[in-house]
């Protein structure tokens, strides 16, 4: 699959994604200042545009405009917060599988997905981040906004305190990876699925995607299973470019009776479905 053409964004008053920004700046030879409707800061990174906005990341509901219109997938550089502070290196899409929507976006709805570029994207900030065992490296389940863009993106992250934020080797990491993909011209074909069940920190799920052929767009954990409807579970499988083939579905957590509800949803969408 040929790269499409990406843009990059973050917020300025955001830790990681000035960290980030700032180390992209500093070693890249090709930058130069561009114009990017909406920024306080815009630069061309070897000819991507990256982009700093005020607001938070979880309100950048502009992202199709900016920082670059023509893009046609954007990634987003976030810090990551969690009532646990875990060490964390994550990358996730974005969406409100509830009817609240507490942090960003609409309730009740998913973003666009391409997993195989979010594959890529993970597998490459994992191998920068080989060294750095005293973070646990994650996918994470989908959550918070932008939900409504039509082009699609993710997140990665670094978290979940300050320290983290501001650590020199997880900003490095994530920097190097960035680099590294805005450099690829190809990546690797894979299986687009979707994942229901497990954690917030899907363990499962990120070996499947560092270690197997497949690759996910939206993965909804188990503790939003009690809202999941149809139209939850279509946006899941339809949002998903190309369109969602497998399943994953982690039984632990998930009553039986909910789980048939999936699988009778999923069997009437055409998935296989497996189990883990």
């Amino acid at each position: 699959m040929r790269m499409p053409k990406l843009s990059v964004a973050y917020s300025v008053n955001d830790d990681v994604g000035r960290n980030v920004a700032n180390l992209l700046m500093s070693t890249n030879k090709n930058v130069s200042t561009s114009y990017c409707q909406k920024a306080l800061s815009c630069y061309s990174v070897n000819g991507t545009l990256l982009g700093g906005f005020e607001e938070d990341t979880i309100n950048f509901d502009f992202l199709d405009k900016t920082p670059d219109e023509k893009s046609n997938v954007i990634i987003v550089i976030s810090k990551h917060q969690s009532t646990s502070n875990m060490k964390t290196l994550s990358v996730h899409h974005t969406g409100n599988p509830s009817p609240e929507a507490p942090f960003g976006g609409r309730p009740m709805e998913l973003s666009y997905t391409i997993p195989a570029i979010s594959k890529a994207v993970f597998k490459i900030y994992h191998k920068h981040a080989i060294n750095l065992l005293n973070y646990s490296f994650t996918l994470e389940a989908t959550h918070h906004g932008p939900t409504s863009l039509l082009k699609p993106l993710l997140f990665i992250e670094i978290g979940s305190t300050k320290e983290e934020w501001n650590d020199r080797d997880a900003v490095k990491a994530l920097g190097e990876a960035i680099n590294e993909v805005l450099e690829l011209e190809w990546i690797e074909d894979c299986i687009p699925s979707v994942g229901f069940g497990s954690t917030h920190y899907p363990a499962k799920f990120t070996r499947i995607e560092v270690e197997e052929r497949y690759c996910f767009g939206h993965i909804i954990s188990k503790y939003y299973i009690d809202y999941l409807n149809r139209d939850i579970i279509v946006q899941a499988v339809e949002k998903s470019i190309p369109r969602a083939e497998i399943a994953f579905i982690e039984k632990k957590g998930i009553r039986s009776q909910l789980r048939r509800k999936i699988e009778l949803i999923l069997n009437e969408l055409g998935l296989e479905i497996r189990y883990v």
